[in-house]
């Protein structure tokens, strides 16, 4: 398994600004870095065999690139991840790449994770985990509630803890082993 863990750069949301077109950390995170680790090492270029996780922001950066392309990556997961971007329209300097949500919240609807999940049809294998004491834990569980309600098979863990480095430290092995089962299964 090669682990690639790209900067993200604080605040990014892994967006394609719409407000400063030199922010392209979509394109990124989802090409330019697969790209060019398939130039640079001996790797399966499909996506079965490729996944993207991350933690809170890079939670929300890894479902979203997902859904969108399954064809992509063909496992996913999040660590205490941002699901609804429309639930915090007003923090985390979200509204400099997507434009106030007042102004548009159709695009911020487009970048929301829970909306995604809300049209998709198909999927990469998924995992989320969220910890019950997390400022994070109900977005996620609505997630979990629109993945169930649409059929869309997840491995979805809620369990004691909240957004630290304690928690993300034990839900990065449950990702590893989640990822390295269906990378074996191929």
């Amino acid at each position: 398994m090669i682990i690639v863990t790209p900067d993200g750069n604080f605040n990014s949301w892994y967006l394609n600004s719409y407000v400063d077109s030199c922010q392209l950390f979509y394109a990124y995170i989802s090409q330019e870095v697969p790209q060019y680790i398939d130039e640079h090492f001996r790797s399966y270029q499909d996506a079965r065999y490729r996944g993207i996780t991350g933690l809170s922001m890079g939670g929300h950066g890894a479902l979203s690139i997902a859904l969108k392309h399954p064809d992509w990556f063909g496992v996913a997961g999040s660590m205490s991840g941002v699901v609804d971007l429309r639930a915090h329209s007003d923090a985390w300097e979200i509204d400099q790449h997507l434009g106030p949500y007042t102004e548009d919240s159709t695009r911020w609807a487009a970048h929301s994770v829970v909306a995604i999940a809300e049209t998709i049809r198909e999927t990469p294998h998924l995992i989320i985990d969220c910890g019950t004491e997390d400022q994070m834990l109900a977005e996620n569980e609505t997630l979990h509630q629109v993945l169930l309600e649409r059929g869309i098979a997840h491995t979805y863990i809620a369990r004691p803890g909240s957004q630290d480095w304690l928690y993300w430290e034990e839900a990065i092995v449950h990702q590893l082993l989640f990822f390295k089962k269906l990378f074996d299964e191929g």
